[in-house]
């Protein structure tokens, strides 16, 4: 019995140097690896986001993006641009009393912010 906590006593002393060397060799990578990433690191640069105004010529690169559109009649519409071109937007828009769809002249809208 004595023998066999000997021998797991030797076992363990033989493998520390090398745990602690690879420890050592884990933290050394680790550090050069976060030296790397923060040194070629690029701005990051955020995509369009709620509450940014949006130039209604660019409507159509907003398909799918829900926007609030200020109207030439001093109201506004909110809603999700299902499609858009050069004439005309057409928006799902939340109603009480369900979904509706709204097509919108170009000449109309004055304004547009995402939401």
């Amino acid at each position: 019995m004595r023998r066999g906590y000997m021998v797991l006593l030797l076992v363990s002393l033989a493998c520390t140097p090398a745990l602690l060397h690879a420890q050592s060799n884990d933290e050394a990578w680790i550090e050069r690896y976060m030296d790397e990433r923060t040194s070629v690191a690029a701005p990051v640069s955020r995509g369009p986001g709620s509450g940014d105004r949006i130039e209604v010529d660019d409507l159509p690169r907003f398909v799918g993006y829900s926007v609030r559109l200020g109207l030439s009649n001093g109201r506004s519409r909110q809603g999700v641009i299902e499609s858009a071109d050069a004439r005309r937007v057409v928006l799902i828009a939340q109603l009480s009393g369900g979904r509706a769809s709204l097509t919108l002249s170009r000449a109309q809208i004055v304004s547009a912010q995402l939401e």
